[in-house]
């Protein structure tokens, strides 16, 4: 009961301050204090929409805060806006890539099981590392190809509906 309480006496008062706030601060910090705002949401919102777990991942909101931050350096050293995008766009993915536990846990598997204890193992790494590039470069394609099939096909409004019904069925477990 006391828990509740101090729970709703709590909100109250962070309620209070964040409507009194504007009131005691300058133009700056009015600025600075929503863009911060608007930047919490966009990561919280992330974790919903990617999957809510009944856990909060702020890793999601790392790569946001990650990319502006990015941009924002390759902004004010005067790259165009149409290469900076890429370029932040492309470090995300490799920093994300670098980051992916399960990548890491295939490589760990797969160099644990394939490659031998030589004196050569730098060449093994490199000669592997090549590989699963090889292999993995066509069918990373084929899934990008697909994904701009799909976004043509579903900009049709019926097909679309269609397309979220079947995967509604899908997804419903049968008996």
């Amino acid at each position: 009961m006391l828990t509740k309480k101090l729970e709703l006496g709590g909100g109250l008062v962070l309620a209070a301050g964040l409507l009194l706030w504007p009131l005691f601060t300058n133009e700056t910090a009015h600025f600075y204090g929503s863009l911060s705002a608007i930047y919490a949401l966009v990561g919280l919102s992330l974790v919903i929409l990617v999957g809510w777990t009944e856990q909060i991942s702020l890793g999601h909101a790392a790569f946001l805060g990650f990319g502006c931050y990015l941009g924002s350096k390759l902004l004010n050293n005067n790259v165009p806006l149409e290469l900076a995008v890429p370029i932040v766009g492309l470090i995300g993915a490799a920093v994300f890539q670098w980051a992916n536990p399960k990548g890491w846990l295939v490589a760990v598997s797969a160099a644990g099981t394939y490659l031998q204890a030589t004196t050569n193992q730098l060449a093994q790494a490199v000669w592997f590392g090549s590989l699963f590039f090889v292999a993995a470069l066509p069918c990373g394609l084929v899934w990008l190809g697909l994904g701009a099939l799909m976004q043509e096909a579903l900009r049709d409004e019926r097909k679309a509906r269609a397309f979220n019904i079947a995967k509604k069925g899908i997804l419903i477990p049968g008996d």
